[in-house]
């Protein structure tokens, strides 16, 4: 099992802490991988949409427990709408975030 709070961070909030997991996932030998969220308290959406994303590629099978409800959140909603949003300005130009 492996606790993405003393892995990562508390607080899930770049891609790049994402990919990072991901290579260290992928080199274990184990084919079942168990990461617990316990006492992670944030999360944005750059780091879900990237692990979304590397969890779809990996060939491992991942369980997550302990996902708050906020998290859980986050996850849907990078998995429903992969998109980016675009945010229109008063001179009517979009912008991707």
């Amino acid at each position: 099992m492996i606790s993405i709070k003393d892995q990562i961070s508390k607080d899930l909030a770049l891609r790049s802490s994402a990919e990072k997991l991901f290579a260290y996932i992928n080199q274990l030998s184990d084919t079942k991988i168990t990461l617990d969220f316990s006492g992670v308290t944030s999360i944005s959406r750059s780091f879900a949409h990237e692990y979304v994303q590397n969890r779809r590629t990996s060939n491992k099978e991942i369980l997550e427990i302990n996902l708050s409800s906020d998290i859980k959140k986050m996850f849907e909603l990078v998995v429903n709408n992969p998109q980016k949003m675009k945010l229109i300005d008063e001179d009517k130009e979009a912008i991707e975030i």
